[in-house]
Order: C-alpha cells, then structure tokens, then sequence
C-alpha cells in the first residue's frame, strides 16, 4: 500500500520564503513608523534622512514590497480581506504626504504611526493565512 501523502508535494521551502516576505514587509512599515516618529532627532544627527527623497523612496519601497507580498497571499489563500488593513494603512501614509502634515505632531505622526501599525497587521494576517492554506493543502489540520 502506498503513502497517501507521498504523492502531496512538499510547501515548506516556500512557506519559509513567503514568511520571510512578510517579516521584511513589517520591517519596512516599522522603520518607516520610526523614521516619522524619531526625525527631528534622526535630523539632528544625520541630515541626509530628512531629505524628501528619502521619504518618498522609503514609502516606495514599503508600498511596492506591500502590495507585492499581500498580493500573492491574497492570490493564494484567497482571502481578500487581508488587504484591508494595506489598503488602509497605505492610504493613511499617502494621505499625510499629500496634505503635507509631517511637521504637525498629532495630524502628521499619529495617522503615520497607525497607518504603519495596520501595514504590519495585514502582513501578520497574511502570514497566519498562508500557514493555514499550507496546512490544509498538505492535508494536516489547519492551526
């Protein structure tokens, strides 16, 4: 008699690459959520940071990574209700950018720092979620 699951391909190797996607996708939100909430120190200290290009470079980079990321997630565990959280986190971040609130303390940092706290949650949702499709692909009960 044969193994039933045997035939059942192997999803750890890309199981450890997505989590690791979704570790570098909550890095970048965190830092982004520290170089809002430390720059007028970071400027005091190193100038170069305060720079626009530097701040629009970071958000590129987190949103591409984001989107990127809880994209293929969404695709994979078909759970679109783990872009909720991106979407609106992305949208918080956009929002002060654009009305240029940075220098306001309350309007400029707390929309940031929320928006950057819900682009970590989507990822640790997206995580939890493509650990539970693994599961039940292979076969295994899900956690």
């Amino acid at each position: 008699m044969s193994n039933p699951r045997a035939s059942i391909p192997s999803t750890r190797p890309k199981r450890a690459a997505e989590a690791d996607l979704d570790v570098l996708g909550s890095t970048l939100a965190v830092l982004c959520a520290i170089h809002c909430a430390a720059m007028p120190f970071i400027a005091l200290a190193l100038p170069f940071a305060a720079d626009e290009r530097v701040e629009i470079g970071l958000f590129a980079a987190l949103a591409l990574t984001a989107l990127t990321i809880i994209g293929h997630g969404v695709r994979r565990h078909r759970h679109t209700w783990v872009a909720a959280p991106l979407v609106i986190g992305l949208g918080l971040l956009a929002a002060v950018r654009i009305l240029d609130l940075e220098g306001n303390r309350l309007w400029g940092q707390l929309p940031t720092l929320v928006g950057s706290a819900l682009i970590v949650t989507a990822h640790l949702l997206n995580r939890r979620e493509l650990r539970a499709c693994a599961c039940c692909e292979a076969g295994a009960p899900a956690a």
